[in-house]
């Protein structure tokens, strides 16, 4: 993602083209900070392993363990569409709004 692109999508949305959400500048605002966690955790990741950390559980074993506390949880405190920011007033006015005219 260029640089000016993150400012005119972060700062606001950007309609150009056939564009017609109007959550733009929010979207990138997450993908931005979920990149930025990813980069911090990257780098704490590599210190713990110069620094001769070794992982006790494997990955596979954590995927499962993940995979089943979520399958235990209601779906309404899963990462769905029926909880969370999704149910939230103001997320459920952005549903009924009508998309921008071009």
């Amino acid at each position: 993602m260029s640089a000016p692109g993150i400012f005119n999508d972060t700062l606001g949305p950007v309609m150009r083209g056939r564009s017609s959400s109007h959550t733009a500048g929010s979207f990138h605002i997450a993908v931005l900070a979920r990149a930025m966690l990813g980069a911090a955790s990257a780098f704490v990741c590599a210190d713990l392993v110069m620094g001769g950390c070794e992982n006790s559980i494997g990955l596979d074993e954590t995927v499962d363990a993940v995979y089943d506390v979520g399958r235990m949880m209601p779906a309404e405190l899963r990462c769905t569409a029926r909880g969370g920011l999704a149910i939230t007033p103001s997320a459920l006015k952005l549903q009924r709004r009508p998309p921008a005219r071009q």
